[in-house]
């Protein structure tokens, strides 16, 4: 009997010595897709203790849920904005990203100007032809509402102003990044924007040029390429749970940030000369510099 109760007492320790915390990340799909992998797999490797499980469902989720307690921390790629919903929200940028107009792989679009992506997204532009293709409607694909990230950061990176209307004809029923690049890659006339990291890994579309510049890492990291902007994690600012922590302390590492770079992304230190030119169009914007970082 003593014997049966000190394996069971060994069992029991061993479990709990074994056992594992699963940590809750939601938000932007973009951030998502350069989180999830070598980073963290890297990070559970040297913390076993941890499990992440990760949701893509949009900026303004990922940091509510994040404040909220929902999720144990989040990922944006738009900074903080002066609403009450958001008051708690800290927000760590990590990368840094662009903006990028997708069309369908078998699209000839190759190169599009600031005045022109513009005017197609106001409806200004409604046809192909006008962008030196077919005599076809551009079906425009944009994310609802306002203050999600790309919206958010296009309208105030290209036009300098956060209220700016898009067309009225647009298809706006994607709350996330990831369907509406599916519904463009899936129709030869759609036009959409979206982020460099996410765009990459689908095949099936083209990412356009813009101003005759491509965003490559080296356009991005130089300014060359216009529409740059960080990526955040999310916390919350009254405190975060210490496997949350964890991870975000390991994301700003040096290993972290080697690891994303290999993974082919702008880290912090490649595009560190980004931020005062950043912060001046944020300005321009009406954006305060307390909500970039």
């Amino acid at each position: 009997m003593r014997r049966a109760f000190i394996i069971c007492t060994f069992m029991i320790l061993g479990l709990s010595l074994f056992a594992q915390t699963t940590l809750e990340w939601s938000g932007c799909e973009i951030v998502q897709s350069v989180c999830i992998g070598e980073l963290r797999d890297e990070f559970i490797k040297d913390n076993p203790e941890y499990q992440i499980n990760c949701v893509g469902n949009g900026d303004i989720i990922g940091i509510r849920e994040a404040i909220s307690g929902i999720s144990d921390f989040g990922g944006s790629c738009r900074h903080k904005l002066d609403i009450l919903e958001e008051k708690n929200a800290k927000l760590i940028p990590f990368v840094w990203d662009a903006i990028v107009v997708i069309v369908s792989r078998d699209n000839p679009l190759k190169n599009i100007s600031s005045e022109q992506l513009k005017k197609v997204l106001t409806g200004d532009i409604t046809n192909w032809k006008e962008l030196g293709g077919e005599n076809h409607k551009i079906n425009l694909i944009v994310r609802s509402g306002k203050i999600n990230g790309v919206g958010r950061m296009t309208r105030e990176l290209l036009f300098s102003d956060p209220k700016v209307e898009y067309a009225s004809t647009a298809n706006s029923i994607y709350s996330s990044s990831m369907p509406l690049e599916k519904a463009v890659e899936n129709d030869r006339y759609a036009f959409g924007v979206t982020g460099i990291y996410s765009a990459r890994k689908n095949r099936g579309l083209h990412i356009v040029k813009l101003d005759y510049t491509s965003p490559t890492n080296e356009n991005i990291r130089t300014g060359k390429y216009s529409l740059y902007r960080p990526l955040y994690l999310v916390a919350n600012s009254h405190g975060t749970n210490e496997g949350a922590q964890a991870f975000i302390d390991f994301t700003l590492s040096a290993k972290g940030q080697k690891i994303l770079k290999k993974k082919g992304v702008v880290n912090l230190a490649d595009g560190k000369n980004l931020w005062k030119s950043f912060e001046k169009k944020m300005k321009k914007a009406g954006q305060k510099k307390k909500n970039l970082k």
